[in-house]
């Protein structure tokens, strides 16, 4: 009887330290799922590629990450002669042209960054001007091949375009023969809102500019 009541709670502290396991288990599984869950959307939320994986799949968590929308419209603008040319020391020259159209919504842009790819030297640059239509909004200097202007609102009313231009200011130790190009890389290089909300139109990028040739005078 003794080895019988023995042999009973052996089995019960097996049983009980079994159920035990299989709960750490689960409480385990829950709190990685639940880990995994926040890295996917904090990573949605900071990767337009994962976005857009996602928006052409299914329905996610990265859909509510970004209120995608598709009422605006971005594309550049091409110099009527095949690309840009800019000489040493000259000031205010256009290497940049974009557009953008608003169909349904106001919308404010409020920030734009510009990626430089090429053969430059960032001290060949003095500084760029960001235009709305005629009017300056805007003027940054470079920092590692990085035009980024910021503190400007420019306000797009529905159904209206605007074209924006980057102007450009060269130092003249700037070498002739350098060749470059600006591009918006991804929907983050601009910032696009409607009620205070970002928008992003992940279709629409690298938006990129035509090459921009430094001349000598008299070549």
């Amino acid at each position: 009887m003794k080895r019988f009541k023995a042999r009973l709670i052996h089995t019960v502290q097996t049983i009980s330290h079994f159920e035990h396991k299989v709960w750490n288990i689960v409480v385990l599984l829950t709190l990685v799922f639940a880990a995994f869950s926040i890295q996917s959307f904090t990573e949605a939320k900071l990767n337009p590629d994962i976005v857009s994986a996602n928006v052409s799949g299914h329905a996610s968590m990265a859909m509510e990450a970004f209120p995608l929308s598709s009422t605006y419209h971005i594309k550049p603008v091409h110099s009527e002669y095949g690309g840009y040319y800019i000489a040493p020391g000259e000031g205010d020259i256009p290497i940049f042209s974009f557009e953008i159209s608003s169909y349904e919504d106001v919308l404010l842009l409020k920030r734009l960054q510009l990626a430089v790819h090429g053969t430059v030297d960032n001290d060949m640059f003095v500084h760029a001007k960001l235009y709305e239509g005629e009017e300056k909004i805007a003027t940054t200097r470079i920092q590692e091949n990085i035009f980024s202007f910021k503190h400007f609102t420019s306000v797009l009313k529905q159904g209206m375009r605007k074209v924006y231009t980057v102007k450009l200011t060269l130092n003249d130790t700037a070498k002739p023969g350098s060749r470059f190009y600006v591009e918006i890389e991804n929907p983050y290089g601009l910032e696009l809102t409607k009620q205070n909300r970002p928008l992003y139109s992940l279709n629409d990028y690298p938006i990129r500019g035509d090459y921009v040739t430094v001349v000598g005078y008299g070549q």
